[in-house]
This record gives structure tokens, sequence and C-alpha cells, in this order.
């Protein structure tokens, strides 16, 4: 087994990378990695529901899509990122035991629940998911040290009862932050290497292996192709029923999609149960600004009592 700590803080660059140790490298590995902030979600998981879009695209926060199932998570530099790929089958108890004896050289009384979450405290440090390979299993989980506990709150507050569809769904717990029990404080840099450190010494491993040009060329062509697309981040999303309905000036406005792929295939609009066809949307990405230019240089033809803060009232999400 190698172990590995990622030279990189670009989340797309590290969701490739487990993929690319995954998928072609025979060595086992344990890989540590901290993320610039970000919302990852699981590869079986509606990517337009599961956060809150209109945030992410405010404050310019990418949303990527894993290989392992299981729900979304934030992250950001005060989050570590632990990966164990190994043969065999799906054990989250290979992969959690040694982190929670490591976590208890801290005086940290961590518990593992039946989730496969860890606890401190009652609260959820640590969420898991896992992917499985030919003979090869790829277990992974957050650590929250010192998360930014507020931005994660909103960045995952995603409006998910506009949506109707069978993907997997994300279950919130109240998160807390390791730091807070520490009497030695750190930050996150130092106890991740910390942590790095004793990981090695619970598998045993005696070699650091460092990522060669090769390497990071193959990877960043996964980022290309990929790990940074829209038709994976989003276009892999299960298909969906959108609806949302306010009102206007004694109106009911109802705004009515259903998506594939990504794509828009059908979409109307009501205006007190008179339904309106809006065929021009169909084969179109449900991108939300995309759509609503379409919608408003429809409306100035066809029904200018709709206005720019109606479409954005029916699309927020």
């Amino acid at each position: 087994m190698i172990a590995i700590l990622s030279p990189s803080y670009d989340p797309y660059f590290n969701v490739a990378l487990e993929y690319y140790l995954l998928h072609f490298f025979d060595d086992e590995v344990l890989l540590l990695y901290r993320n610039e902030t970000s919302v990852i979600v699981g590869k079986h998981q509606n990517a337009f529901a599961e956060a809150n879009q209109n945030f992410l695209r405010q404050h310019q926060i990418p949303l990527i899509r894993r290989i392992s199932g299981g729900g979304t998570v934030y992250h950001d530099l005060g989050n570590i990122n632990i990966t164990l790929i190994r043969e065999g089958k799906l054990d989250f108890n290979v992969f959690l035991s040694p982190l929670i004896k490591s976590l208890a050289l801290f005086n940290l009384n961590v518990e593992q629940n039946l989730k496969n979450d860890l606890l401190l405290g009652g609260k959820k440090i640590t969420g898991t998911a896992a992917h499985v390979y030919k003979n090869k299993t790829l277990h992974h989980g957050t650590l929250l040290f010192d998360a930014d506990q507020h931005l994660l709150h909103l960045a995952l507050s995603g409006n998910k009862s506009l949506f109707e569809d069978n993907s997997v769904k994300s279950k919130p717990s109240p998160t807390t932050n390791i730091k807070q029990y520490l009497n030695d404080l750190k930050n996150a840099e130092a106890f991740t290497k910390e942590i790095y450190e004793q990981l090695k010494n619970s598998y045993k491993i005696k070699h650091d292996y460092s990522l060669l040009k090769n390497d990071i060329k193959n990877i960043n062509d996964w980022i290309k192709y990929r790990f940074k697309t829209w038709d994976w981040n989003y276009g892999y999303s299960p298909a969906f029923e959108f609806v949302n309905t306010i009102f206007e000036k004694e109106s009911e406005i109802k705004l009515k999609f259903f998506v594939k792929s990504g794509m828009i295939e059908k979409a109307s609009i009501s205006i007190n149960n008179e339904i309106i066809l809006l065929e021009f949307l169909h084969h179109s990405q449900f991108i939300q600004d995309n759509i609503i230019d379409k919608l408003l240089s429809w409306s100035k033809k066809n029904c200018p009592t709709l206005t720019l803060d109606s479409f954005e009232k029916l699309l927020d999400f």
C-alpha cells in the first residue's frame, strides 16, 4: 500500500485523482486531501435539487459529481478528506477503525453509528461513501476539522420540494467541528499531516508516493473530459419533474418541466389554470439563467404581464 497527500486544493483535481487511482493504479492507496470551497454530490443524486443553485452561482462555488454513491457534502479547507482504495469487498470498519483510533490519540471520543458516520459529542464529523470497481473498493469520508458551518448550511439548502424524482436523497444531520474539542489548538494543515502519519502507521505503509508528470497529465485529461463538464456534474442527474407555483396580482402562475439527462423534454406554464406549452424550451439545458432569458424573450410578445421578477421567483432553487 502507498500513501499520497494530494498536492492540490482544487476539488476537480482531487475528485479526478480518486478516479484515476482506483482505475489505473495497481497499488492499494491511502489518500488525504483538502479542497477549496465546493459542493460534492453523490453519483446517483439530482445535482439541481441537492444544493442551493442560486447561492452557488452568486458565490462562485463549484458543484462536482463524484464516482461514489451517498449524499451531498460541503468541502472547504477546514474539511479533511480521507480515501482508502483496497482489494476486497466493502467493509466500512476497515476504513473507519484506524481513523477512530487515530482520533482517540487526540483524546477525542468518537463513535460510529449504523450509517457509518462518525459522531463527536452526538454530532456528525464524518460521513462516508463507497464505490466498487472490479475487485477493488474505494471508501472515503469527510472529517470536519474547522469547516465553515454557516456556509455549509447555506450551500446545501436547496429547495428539494420543487423536484420529483427517484434520485438518492441526502439526509442532513447536525454537524460539528473537531477543532473546538482540542485543547492544543491546531490548524487544518497541521492536523491533516498528523492524521496522515497516524493512518500510515495503522496501515503499516512505508512508502509515500508523489504524483509524476504523467499522472498529473492523465488526471487533468479526466478533469477536462469528465469531471469539469456540465454533462457529468448536472446532466448525469436522474430524470425529474420540476414544478413551482407563485402568486402575482391575483394570478396563480405555475411553471412545469420534465427534464432528462439535464435537458428539457417538456415545458409548460399555466396562468390561472390556463396551460401554455413552451415548446421553444425543448432540448434546452436546464440552466436557470438561460431559461429565464428565453422566457423573457417569449413573454414580451406573448405574455407581457410576466416579468424578470416573475421568472426569477419561479426558478428560485
